[in-house]
């Protein structure tokens, strides 16, 4: 399924080799194991979703928050305003 989703907030959390991307869906359907890309300052970098977590959205928003592998090198560079782009 295509998305587009914005960071607003980063949390890398090492002892789950995880990290956290808070932000907004700006379109489309995020599905778990989707394969994105990273935009970040006119580069790309390949990133899998490897988790949907719904349970601090308020209802009627957009906000949710996709769980990563920390061993990604997308991770190391991403920040607030980056965009998840998935065709």
């Amino acid at each position: 399924m295509a998305f587009t989703f914005e960071i607003t907030h980063i949390s890398r959390l090492a002892w789950a080799q995880v990290g956290v991307l808070d932000g907004k869906l700006l379109d489309g359907v995020v599905l778990i194991g989707a394969k994105a890309q990273l935009l970040h300052e006119g580069q790309h970098f390949p990133i899998s979703v490897k988790g949907v977590v719904l349970d601090s959205v308020p209802p009627g928003t957009e906000s949710l928050s996709l769980t990563v592998d920390l061993r990604e090198a997308a991770i190391k560079v991403a920040a607030a305003g980056d965009k998840l782009v998935c065709a």
